[in-house]
């Protein structure tokens, strides 16, 4: 299903790029995430694991830890104040890069970057830019992203503030037409308008359209701030809506 804002504007005419958030987006981070959660929360706060309920199971783990941003999981499922928050943010990149779970690529997503290769595409994402790209080269189509923008980039500049997503348009060298920015959380939404309106106001012919990615997504609708332009709730709901601009 395909689901348009009603409100939606769109003014440009060209397809200029397409701009993937990566976790429940382009890949199944889910398993990897949690074993990554797992050794911080023990490094930082000294206590094993199996303390947290939020451990009990990964349906568990991900249901908390994606219905908010990660910093308010943190401190409500583990008691953390701010400082120990801090450290457990600086430790993440280290702690992916360290952990050998396995990511797979959502199934049907090599065959459409494929399909769309004549647009360029980026990745936007909190997770390590590294891990990203580790993960994009190992399915073939890492060739297809003239942009990879992670965690170490932007610091605490995290979604919704749009640094990165600006940062990631400015590598791809827009400057005018539609981009495509593809994520599964209410921070992707918010992060698509804060650009939006910092471009609007720069004066730049680009708009931002947010397609809201549904298949591995437990986050509410209704209870978004923002209405995403787009809700896809498969890849290929993806691929219908990309084809409507890039007729």
């Amino acid at each position: 299903m395909v689901m348009k804002d009603k409100g939606a504007n769109m003014d440009c005419e060209n397809v200029s790029a397409i701009i993937w958030d990566f976790d429940s987006t382009l890949a199944d981070t889910k398993h990897k995430n949690m074993n990554v959660t797992k050794r911080i929360i023990e490094r930082v706060t000294g206590r094993e694991p199996e303390q947290f309920s939020v451990f009990n199971s990964l349906d568990e783990y991900f249901i908390k830890n994606t219905r908010t941003n990660w910093r308010v999981f943190y401190a409500d499922a583990f008691a953390m104040n701010e400082s120990e928050i801090n450290e457990a943010g600086c430790l993440w990149t280290e702690y992916q890069k360290n952990d050998e779970t396995r990511i797979s690529l959502y199934s049907g997503i090599a065959d459409k970057i494929k399909e769309f290769a004549n647009i360029p595409h980026g990745v936007f994402s909190m997770n390590s830019k590294d891990v990203i790209k580790n993960v994009l080269s190992r399915h073939g189509i890492l060739e297809y992203f003239h942009s990879v923008v992670g965690y170490e980039e932007v610091g605490i500049n995290q979604k919704p503030k749009p640094d990165g997503l600006l940062m990631c348009i400015e590598e791809l060298g827009i400057k005018y037409g539609i981009i495509f920015y593809i994520g599964d959380m209410e921070c992707d939404a918010l992060c698509a308008v804060n650009a939006n309106k910092i471009l609007n106001d720069k004066g730049y012919d680009i708009k931002i359209v947010n397609i809201c990615s549904r298949y591995d997504s437990v986050q509410e609708l209704e209870e978004w701030s923002v209405t995403p332009d787009y809700v896809a709730n498969s890849v290929e709901d993806i691929a219908e809506i990309i084809k409507m601009f890039n007729a």
